[in-house]
C-alpha cells in the first residue's frame, strides 16, 4: 500500500475522484433483478488496481526491512540501495496503480468500465457504476 498523502496537492479532485454506486441504484438494480428473475453474478478481480497502468511518473520509497526482502528477491537491486539518516532506502518507479495512490481508484474504474463496454455492456446514464448487458 502506498501513502498517497504527498500526491494530494498534485492533482485536482476531478483527476482522482472515482465514482461509487449509489445506494438507490444498487437497491433498484436488485429489485429489478428479483422482479424479472434475472441471473445475477458477482466477481472479484484479484489485485484489481495492479491491472491499471499509472499515467504519471510515480516513485515509491521502501525503507528498513522491506529493502532487505526486496534485495533478497532480486540481488541486482542491492546496488541501488542508499542510506538516508542511517536507514537503508530503495526507490522504484511504479508502473501499475497501487492501493493508496490518489489516482489508482479512478484508473481502475476507467479500465474496468472500458473492458465491460468492450464486452457489450452499457453504462447506465444515471449512475455510471451500473452496467447492463442483455443476453438472449
Amino acid at each position: 500500500m502506498a501513502n498517497g498523502r504527498p500526491q494530494r496537492n498534485m492533482y485536482n479532485k476531478d483527476e482522482t475522484a472515482c465514482p461509487t454506486v449509489s445506494t438507490d441504484a444498487l437497491m433498484m438494480t436488485m429489485l429489478i433483478d428479483a422482479w424479472e428473475k434475472r441471473d445475477v453474478g458477482s466477481a472479484d478481480v484479484v489485485g484489481a488496481y495492479l491491472h491499471a497502468d499509472l499515467e504519471d511518473f510515480t516513485l515509491i520509497k521502501y525503507e528498513g526491512e522491506s529493502v532487505d526482502i526486496l534485495c533478497k528477491i532480486n540481488p541486482e537491486w542491492a546496488e541501488l540501495v542508499v542510506v538516508e539518516n542511517g536507514e537503508k532506502v530503495l526507490y522504484s518507479q511504479l508502473l501499475k496503480a497501487l492501493y493508496g495512490c490518489v489516482q489508482s481508484a479512478l484508473l481502475w474504474y476507467e479500465l474496468f468500465t472500458t473492458t465491460l463496454q468492450g464486452f457489450g455492456f452499457e453504462l447506465n446514464p444515471y449512475d455510471a457504476c451500473v452496467a447492463n448487458k442483455m443476453i438472449n
